[in-house]
């Protein structure tokens, strides 16, 4: 797989050596350890790929709030830790609009969409089961 091969609503999995990446990272193995899945490959983040006029953008949840930002700024294809996931059945040309709208709306509340987002994230991996 190429850049050019990602599509409207593809999920960037991604993690790094940062203190956040890594606590959340560990916090998932304990987590997939006590529930009984694989946890051999964890990453801490997980971003929309939406191609907006000729451009890959990525929308997530960063320090101010879920924004797009431009693929190529901040990753890099070549050595970044990241994976590419897609659906088995591909989204229709509606479903990418729909996809594409419901980030943009979720930009316009960004800062509290991230934070709401963080703690949904604690609640669950700390207090399920």
């Amino acid at each position: 797989m190429n850049l050019n091969d990602v599509k409207t609503g593809d999920t960037l999995l991604v993690k790094n050596n940062k203190f956040l990446s890594k606590t959340i990272c560990k916090v998932m193995k304990c987590w997939g350890n006590k529930n009984g899945y694989p946890t051999n490959i964890i990453f801490s983040h997980a971003a929309r790929f939406i191609w907006l006029a000729d451009k890959l953008y990525v929308f997530e949840s960063v320090d101010n709030g879920y924004n797009p930002r431009l693929f190529e700024l901040h990753y890099d294809w070549k050595t970044s830790d990241f994976v590419v996931m897609r659906r088995k059945i591909l989204l229709t040309e509606e479903e990418m609009k729909q996809t594409t709208n419901y980030c943009l709306h979720l930009d316009t509340i960004s800062l509290s969409y991230q934070y709401w987002n963080f703690f949904q994230w604690l609640f669950f991996s700390v207090f399920r089961n």
